[in-house]
């Protein structure tokens, strides 16, 4: 529908190609390799990241009815139904997610992009857009009250420049992956960079930039060029993929530095680049054979992608393989060995999930988590030495966790070693008042 609405603009649909019909065609690719593609897995099968779905549902709604409402005759009845959808899309896509944020400008280079003569009045019509920008800030006041973290950043760990850094690295990595779909991987053990003449991260700016001046060459290229409207298209593409993409690959720091959700939007604008250009490619062909070659090129690359796409949703299929998979394309990262170990442990493996924890350890020692885990296992085997052992441990990393002292109270407690129990319950309880299971625990050891 996206690329229908922008083939109907006065000059995009002015071009010779609109003429031959091809139009559904590209739509119609565009479409279908945006929902075979591999990389969208993480998306649509995470629910915990359904946010970036329906950010990006209502991302696309809104432009959708804009561009319905821009199109339409000014006395063409319900038009003015359009605006309002497209507003009322608008403050939902705002209220949904913080990647919406572009929206806003999204339009405007609609405007500037595919309405090249666009009168004064219409930019007016903006205004309610660019009103709804303060929606996201105000929605993140209290949870930056709240925290110490400071605003638009998720963590301290990482700063401003260096997450910049490593995110030139990886925005080259999400167009590799769009590109060329292997060893996608839920938890990606990604080095942080820290100065931009690293030789990857300088030459990734370069990349970058090269794609950003050729997405600026199309489309002065296509006020002159015979495929004016595809020029324009694959334009469009690229910069709606820089566009969408900036919120969470620029200088907000993120702890996760690369996600494979956070393609879900900005890979529609390489999809749209690449109906643009598989529609370049077949127009420009001037033999029928070379047409079909290039149209079972399509379908073939169609297929790979599905099974692909099968393939990758095995891995998901399950807690235990989801897991497996990232402890094997990420040995050296001790949240991913800490996860495993856990859902062993859930299913009685506890051989197997002490092995995890342990790896875990041997990575990142003072992975608190992993440590708490460890002494759990050790407990449910009756191995209560090593157990409170692994207790203290924790606890000297992070001494407020008032699980850690409810667990080393039970440890205690199975040891008959009440007194030593009961402080620890208590403990627990003061960091905790509303720690329900701490209290019972206490009460059934004062009775």
């Amino acid at each position: 529908m996206l690329i229908i609405l922008t083939f109907r603009i006065p000059f995009m649909a002015s071009s010779e190609f609109f003429i031959q019909g091809h139009i559904p065609w590209i739509a119609l690719t565009a479409a279908i390799l945006f929902l075979s593609h591999p990389v969208q897995t993480e998306a649509v099968t995470y629910i915990f990241q359904r946010l970036a779905a329906l950010a990006t549902l209502f991302y696309l709604l809104t432009v959708i009815c804009y561009l319905k409402w821009r199109l339409a005759p000014s006395a063409a009845r319900g038009r003015l139904l359009w605006y309002l959808f497209a507003i009322l899309s608008a403050i939902l896509t705002m209220k949904t997610k913080e990647i919406s944020f572009t929206l806003p400008f999204m339009i405007l280079f609609m405007e500037a992009l595919l309405f090249s003569t666009s009168p004064k009045k219409r930019w007016l019509s903006l205004i309610p857009f660019l009103l709804t920008l303060p929606i996201i800030p105000l929605s993140r006041i209290n949870a930056v009250v709240e925290s110490d973290i400071g605003f638009a950043r998720e963590t301290t760990v990482i700063s401003r420049l260096d997450y910049l850094f490593t995110q030139l690295r990886v925005i080259v990595t999400y167009l590799r992956l769009l590109v060329f779909p292997v060893n996608q991987n839920f938890d990606y053990d990604y080095p942080i960079c820290h100065s931009f003449f690293r030789p990857s991260v300088f030459l990734s700016f370069l990349f970058l930039s090269f794609l950003l001046s050729a997405a600026i060459y199309l489309f002065f290229h296509s006020q002159t060029s015979t495929y004016k409207s595809l020029h324009r298209l694959i334009s469009f593409g690229i910069l709606w993929f820089f566009l969408t993409i900036i919120v969470e690959s620029s200088i907000i720091p993120i702890r996760n530095v690369i996600c494979e959700y956070r393609l879900y939007l900005p890979s529609i604008g390489f999809f749209l680049a690449m109906g643009g250009a598989f529609g370049l490619m077949i127009e420009g062909s001037e033999e029928i054979w070379t047409k079909g070659v290039w149209r079972t090129a399509i379908i073939c690359i169609i297929i790979t992608l599905s099974i692909a796409t099968y393939k990758r949703n095995t891995v998901w299929r399950d807690e235990v393989t989801l897991w497996e998979d990232v402890v094997l394309k990420s040995p050296n990262k001790a949240r991913g060995h800490n996860n495993l170990g856990f859902i062993y442990k859930a299913q009685g493996r506890l051989d197997e999930s002490i092995r995890e924890f342990q790896s875990s350890l041997k990575i990142n020692p003072d992975h608190i988590k992993a440590r708490r885990n460890l002494g759990t296992v050790y407990q449910m085997q009756g191995n209560l030495e090593e157990a409170i052992e692994q207790y203290k441990i924790a606890l000297k990393l992070k001494p407020n966790n008032a699980m850690i002292h409810y667990n080393l109270g039970t440890a205690y407690q199975q040891q008959s070693r009440i007194l030593e129990a009961r402080e620890e319950f208590i403990h627990a309880l003061k960091i905790e008042p509303d720690f329900v299971v701490a209290r019972r625990a206490l009460e059934s050891i004062s009775e």
